[in-house]
């Protein structure tokens, strides 16, 4: 039966003509995906190629800001900020493989004039997989400041409440015992009968016999604490030997006498000074009371037996020992366009805190002051970290410094940047 609505006779269908005109619409749109796939492909490659070279020119860049010393350290070849100078690393091949390519690596340092900086571009340069050249630039300015004065941005000043043990004044002994109305009582080690009072906000000292419940009437006093290091070898100290010592702890004197006050300058002044030896060091606790509103002066020095008892001899023998305290001061060369006499060839001339020979000799006489002992600021606040090493009497001092302050190298140089090692002679007199 006919289709109501079809003419009789007439078939329906696709021809071939449509069908060829079909596939071949259908074939251009295939090979345009395909080389859109391929486009895609390319530019993934181009952009993980892109991500890798940049990588690798922000790590040269915090590998020269990372230096560890000014100058040249033996056996660690490109740590230092004298070593940031231009390099070129050819063919080099990220790990795994990433980014199926190999970079060539030029960094390039300028000095600005006037300036301790210096200016360095990294260049990251390889060709990618259209064989076209292709490039990474970053650029930074490095400071010439010495990594332990960076460092010491950290550290909180010392009457900051941040730096205070316990929420009291840094120079307040660690073994102090708070007694929950603002003050602390410290016991000086093998000591009997007394107590050393210190107000929590300002360190202020006082002295006082036993224990008491009102220490405002007794004296006051100032403290001066640190410890004394023994290395005691037959070879040359170091100023590594001087960071880490080695040797023999040999106990400083019982009582008050762990410490002798010599040349001492103020009027009423008397010296009590205790210590506790420990496996590597003695630590001393002094207190000095003075009746002399201008503070109090004078040379401070250990006074260590040994094993047996008997008192060491200070000199320059290989029998003998040495003493030498960690300071920060260096000698000074003299100045014609002043009066002042600045020849300081034992670099005794310093401030109080920074460890001089002889406390409040903050600078040399000149002419006119010769007969006067002591013209510098005398002391009237706690110093700790007065720290010494003690050595075979035949050697030298330690020091990781030149006397111009800049540091030494190879074998002389210090290993820690965070610890002193810079000492001067203390005993016999230099």
């Amino acid at each position: 039966m006919a289709h109501p609505h079809r003419p009789a006779g007439r078939q329906c269908g696709v021809s071939l003509v449509e069908a060829l005109v079909a596939l071949a619409i259908m074939s251009i749109g295939m090979l345009a995906l395909v080389g859109v796939q391929s486009t895609m492909r390319l530019n993934s490659d181009l952009a993980k190629q892109r991500t890798e070279a940049t990588r690798i020119a922000s790590e040269e860049i915090e590998r020269v800001r990372s230096f560890i010393s000014m100058g040249a350290v033996n056996g660690q070849p490109g740590v230092s900020y004298d070593e940031i100078v231009d390099r070129v690393v050819e063919n080099y091949q990220p790990p795994d493989g990433i980014g199926n390519t190999t970079y060539r690596v030029v960094r390039n340092v300028r000095d600005l004039p006037g300036s301790a900086q210096k200016v360095v571009w990294v260049r990251v340069q390889w060709t990618d997989r259209s064989n076209l050249p292709q490039t990474v630039t970053l650029d930074s300015a490095v400071n010439g400041t010495a990594p332990t004065l960076g460092a010491m941005l950290v550290v909180p000043h010392r009457d900051s409440a941040t730096s205070r043990n316990r929420g009291r004044h840094v120079s307040i002994p660690e073994g102090a015992v708070d007694r929950g109305d603002g003050s602390s009582l410290f016991v000086p080690p093998g000591a009997t009968g007394l107590g050393w009072y210190f107000n929590n906000l300002t360190g202020v000292m006082r002295v006082c016999t036993g224990v008491v419940i009102n220490y405002a009437t007794c004296p006051l006093a100032t403290l001066v604490s640190g410890v004394v290091l023994y290395h005691d070898s037959d070879t040359q100290p170091t100023a590594a030997d001087a960071e880490n010592p080695q040797g023999s702890v040999f106990a400083l004197a019982t009582g008050p006498r762990a410490m002798e006050l010599a040349d001492a300058v103020g009027s009423g002044l008397s010296a009590s000074c205790y210590a506790a030896t420990e496996i590597t060091r003695a630590v001393y606790f002094c207190a000095i009371i003075t009746s002399d509103t201008a503070g109090w002066g004078g040379q401070l020095n250990p006074m260590p037996v040994s094993g047996g008892g008997a008192a060491l001899t200070f000199g320059v023998l290989a029998s003998s020992y040495k003493s030498c305290r960690y300071t920060t001061d260096l000698p000074t060369a003299e100045d014609p366009n002043t009066i002042a006499i600045e020849a300081d060839p034992h670099a005794q001339f310093t401030a109080n805190a920074s460890h001089p020979r002889k406390y409040c000799l903050e600078r040399p006489r000149n002419t006119n002051e010769a007969g006067l002992a002591c013209t510098g600021k005398r002391v009237k606040e706690n110093l700790i970290n007065q720290n010494f090493l003690i050595i075979r009497g035949n050697q030298t001092c330690p020091t990781e410094l030149n006397d111009d302050g800049s540091p030494k190298t190879g074998t002389d140089a210090g290993l820690d940047p965070l610890i002193l090692a810079n000492t001067r002679q203390h005993q016999p007199t230099p």
